[in-house]
């Protein structure tokens, strides 16, 4: 299988790309390539294929997702003691590793009885089999509470859980 094409990066003037526009835009459509556009010796603009810029955006529309995640995070240790902080992380983290920890033991359990029954590596396997228990055990905590609630005296928690 031969490796992808490399783009290919020309530097020119401002006066030189407006003599070849026409190439240049059809170097860049049909090869890939890549032109950056100087005034004065200084880079000012380039023509890139479109691919490029999507992922430009793509990335930016993450990275602000990104962002504003972290943000609405932040807004959970209003007030919380950096010392504290670092507990619920560690506690966290902890909780993690031995949620990974079962996952790996599921899924070596599966794959030793029937080793060709998945195609795919372990690891994701066992990512699958982590988010799936984190699953069924935010269920079981909300089915939990509904139950809870439906037994609770007239009054008692109504309207708290949805």
């Amino acid at each position: 299988m031969a490796l992808p094409k490399t783009p290919r990066v020309e530097t020119m003037s401002v006066s030189e790309s407006r003599r070849q526009y026409s190439e240049i835009l059809n170097r860049v459509y049909r090869d890939n390539d890549r032109v950056v556009i100087e005034k004065n010796g200084i880079p000012v603009a380039a023509i890139v294929p479109m691919t490029v810029a999507d992922d430009a955006d793509e990335k930016e529309r993450r990275r602000t997702e990104l962002l504003d995640a972290f943000h609405e995070a932040q807004k959970g240790f209003t007030g919380v003691s950096e010392e504290e902080a670092e507990r619920e992380i560690a506690a966290a983290l902890e909780e993690i590793k031995q949620e990974r920890k079962l996952a790996r033991r599921i899924v070596s359990a599966l794959t030793s009885s029937e080793p060709d029954l998945f195609s795919v590596p372990n690891e994701y396997l066992e990512s699958e089999v982590a988010r799936l228990l984190k699953q069924k055990e935010a269920q079981s905590i909300m089915e939990a509470l509904r139950a809870g609630r439906d037994r609770a005296p007239a009054g008692v928690g109504e309207g708290s859980i949805g």
